[in-house]
């Protein structure tokens, strides 16, 4: 499954719930020159609105059985999340594991310092140590609070 399908199917889920605002931020278009591609990156995937509470979800699909590439997520994003929760929101990562059809959230507090003890950037993350930070989403539902 790619990442546009997996926030389809999230987004699916989430309106369905008319108390939620959700949305998605638009994939910026990519430029090309004579030897230079240009796009502006992205924040995040979508954010949710819930009882006044900002939410900001980035997703990743990960197509490996044991482990997660610690530079999964890209500087800005890490960025992005943090200033998020600086704010006074909620961040969120959703990993979608293509071997097992299961879908993951960990907190983006968790994350970064989970992946701050992680010295070396190119280093993997084990799925066992990463699942007890993490919490399995059954049917595409995720708990908007």
């Amino acid at each position: 499954m790619k990442e546009s399908e997996v926030i389809k199917k999230i987004r699916e889920n989430l309106i369905k719930d008319i108390n939620i605002h959700y949305f998605k931020i638009p994939d910026m278009p990519i430029f090309t020159g004579a030897k230079y591609r240009f796009g502006i990156p992205k924040p995040y995937d979508f954010y949710v609105i819930k009882n006044g509470i900002f939410n900001a979800y980035e997703v990743k699909v990960v197509n490996t059985k044991k482990t997660i590439r610690r530079d999964l997520l890209k500087w800005h994003q890490e960025e992005n999340l943090e200033e998020v929760i600086r704010a006074g929101g909620k961040a969120f990562i959703l990993i979608y594991f293509n071997v097992w059809q299961e879908l993951y959230e960990i907190s983006a507090d968790d994350w970064i310092d989970f992946t701050k003890e992680i010295k070396d950037f190119d280093t993997n993350i084990s799925f066992d140590s990463f699942k007890l930070k993490a919490r399995k989403i059954e049917k595409w539902n995720l708990t908007i609070k």
